[in-house]
């Protein structure tokens, strides 16, 4: 099974809206790990660009990216697609990430 075939599977089953993603994140916000904020500090300091790539989903590495001042644009992840309802409505299959050896590429 390819990993984007997979993504969909799961993503059809569980059908997240943004705002039952919004509350699992108030309801179990995401930590950083001990060190990682300064570390980021001192590479944003020396002029090094930090990034995030996941096979997570962006709608929840947003936040904490922002909380140690990663660019929206060095995220590298997968996004889910909302109705103007914020209703589940697939993924965005053009993320590299969303693919069969994403990350790497």
């Amino acid at each position: 099974t390819k990993f984007e075939d997979a993504l969909a599977a799961r993503l059809a089953i569980i059908q997240p809206s943004r705002a039952q993603i919004e509350q699992c994140l108030r309801d179990t916000p995401l930590h950083i790990s001990p060190g990682v904020d300064r570390l980021i500090e001192a590479l944003n300091v020396r002029g090094t660009d930090v990034y995030f790539i996941s096979g997570g989903f962006r709608i929840m590495i947003e936040p904490v990216a922002r909380e140690v001042c990663v660019s929206k644009s060095n995220i590298f992840a997968n996004s889910i697609l909302f109705d103007e309802d914020g209703n589940y409505a697939g993924f965005d299959p053009e993320e590299e990430t969303s693919a069969d050896m994403g990350k790497p590429k």
